[in-house]
């Protein structure tokens, strides 16, 4: 048995957890200290763990309930197990400078994610409204039969794709600057579909989490039906750090 390192947290006293630990053998989560930082840690085979729903579930929930309990809690790499407790406390000792310093940057702050979708109907339709050229096109080849007009439609449905995707950059750009003055850091994901225009997250302060919920409901007044928006939050701060612990370098693997 090995003990999986959930996540690096600061205080000195010691604390015990109810969310379920990672595997498949009950153990209880709780926290190890050095000084005035901890780190959230369960008994757990020596394995290699794989990217499957629940153990991944049960790695987040525990972080999740660290921040629950207004600690700050500093993700640790999923799947990262040291030999016992002691090598636990030998890395907490070896990087309590750097986890310090992360601990207090991250102190009092959240995640907050948004994914932004339009409606490609809606967005088509403004296409021709906001391009005479496209309109007029379609409108010229509307009677003309399909094997007489093949090539136009080809052309016009370049000429709408290319104007989508830049329409789709700049409401997405202009959906960002709506927020980046709200947050103290931010990251633009991967947009994935036709439809997502905006994959983000934000790394906000406390008394800030109000002004972007605010915000929030201000852009969905303003687009209503036009946009399908999904935001999270508050969760912990998994797009902005992430501690990376190689126990070989501390001749604990």
């Amino acid at each position: 048995m090995g003990t999986y390192i959930y996540c690096v947290i600061e205080g000195e006293r010691k604390q015990n957890f109810t969310s379920k630990n990672i595997g498949k053998i009950p153990s209880q989560v709780y926290s190890v200290h050095y000084k005035d930082i901890g780190a959230v840690v369960s008994d757990s085979p020596i394995v290699s763990y794989s990217l499957k729903s629940d153990h991944y579930l049960a790695h987040e929930r525990v972080i999740e309930e660290a921040m629950f309990k207004n600690l700050t809690p500093l993700p640790v790499r999923f799947g990262t197990i040291a030999k016992d407790e002691a090598s636990v406390l030998t890395i907490l000792e070896k990087r309590y400078t750097d986890f310090n310093k992360n601990l207090a940057a991250m102190k009092g702050k959240r995640e907050l994610g948004l994914k932004v979708f339009w409606d490609g109907e809606i967005a088509y339709r403004e296409i021709l409204q906001q391009n005479e050229h496209i309109k007029k096109m379609r409108d010229q080849i509307a009677s003309h039969p399909l094997e007489k007009s093949y090539f136009q439609r080809i052309e016009i449905g370049k000429l709408v794709e290319n104007a989508l995707e830049k329409k789709r950059d700049r409401e997405g750009e202009e959906i960002l600057n709506l927020f980046k003055t709200l947050c103290t850091d931010y990251r633009t994901n991967k947009i994935i579909g036709d439809k997502m225009i905006v994959n983000a997250s934000f790394l906000v302060d406390e008394n800030q989490e109000k002004l972007v919920d605010e915000a929030i409901d201000q852009l969905r007044e303003a687009n209503n039906g036009r946009l399908r928006i999904n935001y999270v939050g508050p969760i912990p701060t998994y797009n902005f750090i992430e501690i990376v612990i190689h126990l070989a370098d501390f001749g604990l693997d």
